[in-house]
């Protein structure tokens, strides 16, 4: 059975955008999906910056870092990503920034 778990980010969001895209856990970048920002890490975290300052939302949380796991074998690496898009898609507004 499946879980998702959420980590509030305040301080280390390029960290958690690196620790994506990380081509071990991403089948070679592959697997990257991302909403209204870039599929890599250090333009995404740039995007999100400007976003940040434009709505003067430099303190508290900077993000959230959501993790998808799943018993071994039970979904494909690619099954696995469709799922978060999905899930990303019905729980997260349009109008968010993500990347997964």
């Amino acid at each position: 059975m499946a879980y998702v778990k959420r980590i509030t980010i305040h301080k280390t969001l390029l960290k958690s955008l690196q620790y994506i895209e990380n081509p071990k856990k991403t089948n070679e970048k592959i697997l990257i999906s991302s909403n209204k920002c870039s599929q890599d890490s250090k333009v995404a975290i740039k995007e999100m910056r400007m976003l940040k300052e434009q709505y003067e939302k430099e303190d508290g949380i900077q993000g959230f870092h959501f993790i998808q796991s799943f018993k071994k074998g039970e979904v494909s690496e690619e099954e696995a990503h469709q799922i978060g898009k999905e899930w990303a898609a019905k729980f997260l507004d349009e109008n968010y920034q993500y990347m997964l």
